[in-house]
């Protein structure tokens, strides 16, 4: 059997993966992805994977031709203002099945739909639940793009049947979507999940959708639309009450409206948005009918996969704080502040027996690298996901300089300098990021300098790097926005650390004027509290940066070089 699979590291595609190779083996299922995180994962799991886009055709030609069963899940499936459904879904979908319809041995094509293909109009008193012969009146653009698709697949040749998933739950799934956006509200004391509403919703655990699509290998249908769901529909006040018990919240601090409210949502509701009419009626109810008379069962209790996907966030939330550069200076104070918090540790640093020490005071969990290496960033990650506990936080705090002009720096210093500052700063984000978005939380915190919005002659390439990393941080922060994770840069004015002494910096005074540690350590800890996007710490350092913006660039230039040579 040879199974082609787009979509496969999506979340009900990875499970469906998952799923065909206990079945199947591993090396007779083809993946198409896009991402490339995705890719490898799979690739490590034995499967065949390609990379790439569902648009490019000449990408897995050869691999989709040489399969007997064809899964198409793969969609633009977020929601939104000017995204182009017609050609990630629609057209993408035509080109698919314009391929497959070359094959000579294709036995099955099983489309993924959406309940929102069929929705209901504004004023359907909603006392029937939606079925294969239900009326179409899909509400959104991405509805709509699914229902086109289903056209074009049932007025193929193909051997296809078409599924309507409900809402699909479990571990894994998309933080924005439905019932993960409601876990996460209740997480963080949001008003939504206090009140009681009456609406009611159809849900599949993503196991028994992944178990039912494999399923219609075995059975051997075509030629049929059907809805997915485990047959049991369940308000929104019973699972908002579900949620905030599995979160030890209970139903403390719930509101139940009075049947009045609904009654009066329900009289105009073909006025009132659509949201509001899911919340207050049965709108995304469907039947549960269609799946079983095809001889599936659903396996999954709705209190036990909801169960498991709360603690699934929320042992997320519970994660380590990786902190980089952590046995001496600013890391070693956030690494004994954050400790004194109850938090758990992941420390990372050159420094063996400082790191030690460390671990041994705050019960963190050591891993000594040199981030200069170039492929330490990696294994600082695969070290990680070999401990089991994720990391909620991450400190780039790591970092090198050296005074004195570019021709001064020993031949491979510059580069040393770049790959501790910046080039580990990106790798780690990078590898670390993907798990923080997929659980819709994360917060990651990056140490640049005071110096990083000026030019620095006599540690150039220092300032190039910090500067470096404020710029990333301010991207990565609107990148981020939205997805529930966090991104602060701080940038900290002179620090009374091993610093100076590495870098051959000058200290006057034994370092009167220079900050603690300890100090820059609360002031970063607080603004990442609090989200902040960047800030400077210490008053000397914001007074002349914002005294010496005002300068042209030469005259700037050349004044920060006179400071450079009085201060250090």
């Amino acid at each position: 059997m040879r199974v082609f699979v787009t979509g496969a590291g999506g979340f009900i595609g990875s499970a469906l993966c998952r799923k065909l190779a206990g079945e199947y083996g591993a090396g007779s299922v083809t993946c198409l992805v896009r991402d490339p995180s995705a890719a490898a994962e799979l690739r490590a799991r034995g499967f065949n994977v390609v990379q790439g886009d569902l648009l490019d055709t000449d990408a897995y030609r050869e691999e989709l031709l040489a399969a007997e069963t064809v899964f198409h899940l793969g969609a633009l499936a977020v929601f939104g203002k000017r995204l182009d459904y017609g050609r990630n879904n629609v057209e993408a979908t035509r080109g698919l099945m314009r391929v497959a319809s070359e094959s000579k041995i294709l036995k099955l094509f099983v489309f993924t739909s959406t309940i929102g293909a069929v929705d209901r109009a504004p004023w359907d008193p909603c006392r029937n639940p939606l079925t294969g012969a239900s009326p179409c009146h899909p509400q959104s653009a991405y509805g709509r793009s699914k229902l086109e698709c289903e056209r074009l697949v049932a007025a193929s040749g193909l051997p296809w049947v078409i599924v309507r998933p409900s809402w699909v739950y479990g571990p894994g799934m998309r933080p924005g979507s439905h019932m993960a956006a409601f876990i996460l509200d209740a997480l963080n004391g949001g008003v939504i999940t206090r009140i009681g509403f009456a609406g009611r919703v159809s849900v599949i655990h993503v196991e028994d959708m992944a178990g039912f699509l494999a399923h219609l290998v075995r059975r051997g249908e075509r030629r049929v639309t059907v809805f997915a769901s485990d047959g049991e529909p369940r308000s929104f006040g019973e699972m908002f009450g579900l949620i905030r018990a599995a979160l030890g919240k209970g139903n403390r601090g719930m509101v139940f409206p009075a049947r009045p409210m609904f009654r009066l949502l329900h009289a105009v509701r073909g006025v009132i948005p659509f949201t509001a009419r899911c919340l207050a009626g049965d709108v995304l109810v469907c039947t549960g009918d269609e799946l079983r008379a095809l001889g599936y069962e659903p396996r999954v209790r709705f209190e036990d996969g909801l169960r498991e996907t709360v603690a699934w966030f929320q042992g997320f939330r519970d994660g380590r704080v990786l902190i980089t550069g952590a046995a001496g200076g600013i890391g070693r104070a956030m690494a004994l502040q954050l400790a004194l918090r109850g938090g758990k540790l992941y420390l990372v640093d050159r420094d063996a027996a400082g790191l030690a020490r460390l671990a041994a005071e705050t019960g963190g969990k050591a891993f000594h690298a040199d981030l200069s290496d170039p492929g330490a960033s990696r294994r600082v990650f695969e070290w990680v996901r070999d401990q089991g506990e994720p990391v909620f936080g991450l400190v780039n705090n790591a970092g090198l300089g050296f005074r004195g002009g570019l021709v001064k720096h020993p031949p491979d210093r510059a580069e040393e300098i770049l790959r501790v500052n910046l080039l580990a700063t990106v790798a780690l984000t990078r590898l670390f990021l993907p798990d923080m978005l997929r659980h819709g939380s994360g917060r990651i915190l990056n140490i640049a300098s005071s110096i990083a919005s000026v030019p620095l002659p006599g540690m150039s390439v220092y300032g190039a790097s910090k500067a470096g990393v404020l710029s990333f941080s301010r991207s990565l922060w609107a990148e981020t926005r939205g997805t529930g994770v966090t991104v602060t840069c701080v940038s900290p004015s002179g620090t009374f650390t091993g610093f100076q002494r590495a870098a051959g910096v000058r200290v006057l005074n034994d370092g009167k004027g220079l900050m603690s540690p300890d100090a820059v350590a609360r002031a970063a800890l607080d603004a990442w509290d609090k989200g902040s996007m960047d800030i400077v710490i210490g008053w000397r350092s914001r007074l002349l940066i914002a005294v010496t913006a005002v300068l042209p660039g030469r005259p700037r230039a050349l004044l920060w070089r006179e400071l450079m040579r009085n201060m250090r």
